[in-house]
């Protein structure tokens, strides 16, 4: 596998290319961003062995969305069934993939809360009462949520395209782990270009949604809401799916490695 260097522009360019593949095939990506978005909210609001699962079970879905979108991009039929083909792919590899990222995000929380020198009991004090907390703390949990960053960034980058080079290209974890970070190293600008981009859709929009939803009737703006909400996931996946083809090149059929 050959990564690609492309250029910071670019960054920018799949982001409009996934607006333009969700555009092209519309309700089956918005439905396959829906059942990922339902999933993350049900597991994800699971205290600890909901978060659990939904860490292990993501990147199966991911090589879901991923056929998705490339059906969408080669103008096939985007069946339904095509969310759940990553349980017949490589299936270990990605629980194993998952348990990394579970792992990996977990310990560098517990080093970021020791660099960050932030009093645990003050914080969840301030949690209980709901009330601003202190200056000082409010200070510390910048730290700790900087440190947190910068110290999960190694590990961003190394699984960031892990989950396609596991399940389409046969890639064993620790080499889909490598060339993963490579990619993104060599692409350092275009992936910085993405993300902030993507932050800028995903942070200043959904903001001004809610000012505008604001004046609306709960039950009218929440369904709103939640529909911007699938719009981004499905536009996030599906720039994500240009980007792995823009830096790895043409990806291999679907079960050609599949065990």
């Amino acid at each position: 596998m050959q990564a690609r260097k492309l250029t910071p522009a670019r960054g920018l360019s799949w982001l409009l290319a996934g607006m333009v593949l969700v555009r092209r095939s519309p309700m089956p990506l918005l439905s396959a961003a829906s059942t990922i978005a339902m999933l993350a909210l049900l597991l994800g609001t699971t205290p600890v062995l909901g978060q659990v699962a939904l860490l292990l079970l993501l990147p199966v879905f991911e090589v879901g969305m991923f056929l998705s979108c490339r059906a969408a991009s080669e103008r096939e039929f985007v069946h339904p069934a095509l969310l759940f083909s990553g349980f017949r792919m490589n299936l270990r590899p990605l629980f194993a993939l998952g348990g990394i990222r579970l792992l990996g995000s977990t310990l560098i929380l517990l080093l970021a809360f020791m660099i960050s020198g932030i009093d645990v009991e003050a914080l969840k004090a301030a949690a209980i009462s709901k009330q601003l907390p202190p200056e000082a703390l409010q200070q510390a949990a910048m730290r700790l949520v900087a440190w947190f960053v910068a110290l999960r960034l190694p590990l961003e980058m190394a699984t960031w395209f892990a989950t396609p080079c596991i399940a389409l290209r046969g890639a064993p974890v620790i080499k889909a782990l490598f060339f993963s970070f490579i990619a993104c190293w060599r692409n350092l600008g275009a992936m910085i270009v993405f993300v902030l981009a993507l932050a800028l859709l995903g942070g200043l929009l959904p903001s001004l949604l809610l000012t505008a939803l604001g004046a609306l009737p709960q039950m009218v703006a929440l369904p709103l809401f939640a529909v911007a909400v699938v719009v981004g996931v499905a536009v996030f996946y599906a720039a994500f799916y240009v980007s792995a083809c823009e830096v790895f090149g043409p990806w291999p059929h679907p079960w050609t490695h599949a065990r």
